[in-house]
């Protein structure tokens, strides 16, 4: 079952589902390496290949894990749940936009997928420190040890702040969002996540000149 939900009345599509081996056990003879990320890209060591060398987790225990069927190259994410609070997540460390640009446009994304029997809400944040303190907001239901699925969300930054994203699980994320607490042995898979800045009017530029 997928499910998406946006803030506002917005609501987004979940564009792709890597489908492939679950099996979710270690591959130590891996060689895949990550694929080549364009200059657009804010986010360093985007599919951990690295470890989580730019990444910290809150309420949560943080690993590099080798996985069969990663999005990209050999290592993921496991964001493992502390079992001591309602909420837990993944964030850039430091933040992943120092300062933002007011009226520019950043798009994220992320593959998730659970790490646990059970069924597990994940959630995409684009977060800047202003009201509202959540730009956009995206979540899945993942089926439990089920396909990796990408989540998008995008915002309209207000400028002159520190933007970061976090993929997390739980209550309280989300000003007036309920959902499920985390209970505790959940955790979740992260791979390949990345936030590009987009100029006003960009979008629409390329749009015209394709057409």
């Amino acid at each position: 079952m997928l499910l998406t939900l946006g803030l506002s009345g917005c609501w987004y599509e979940l564009s792709d589902v890597v489908s492939g081996s679950d099996a979710g056990g270690d591959d130590a003879g891996c060689t895949r390496e990550g694929m080549p990320l364009g200059p657009e890209n804010r986010t360093a060591n985007a599919s951990f290949e690295l470890g989580t060398d730019g990444w910290r987790s809150v309420n949560a225990q943080l690993g590099a894990v080798t996985l069969d069927g990663a999005p990209d190259g050999c290592k993921v994410a496991r964001v493992a749940y502390d079992g001591m609070h309602t909420n837990y997540y993944l964030t850039g460390s430091p933040n992943l936009i120092s300062a933002s640009k007011a009226g520019y446009t950043y798009r994220a994304s992320a593959w998730v997928r659970s790490a646990t029997t059970r069924a597990t809400a994940v959630y995409l944040h684009i977060v800047e420190p202003t009201e509202p303190a959540i730009a956009t907001v995206q979540t899945v239901l993942l089926p439990s040890q089920g396909s990796f699925v990408r989540l998008e969300a995008s915002a309209v930054a207000q400028g002159g702040h520190g933007l970061s994203l976090r993929v997390g699980q739980g209550v309280g994320l989300v000003p007036g969002m309920t959902s499920d607490p985390p209970e505790p042995g959940d955790a979740f898979y992260a791979d390949l996540i990345l936030l590009s800045e987009e100029a006003p009017g960009a979008g629409k530029d390329a749009g015209a000149d394709g057409g």
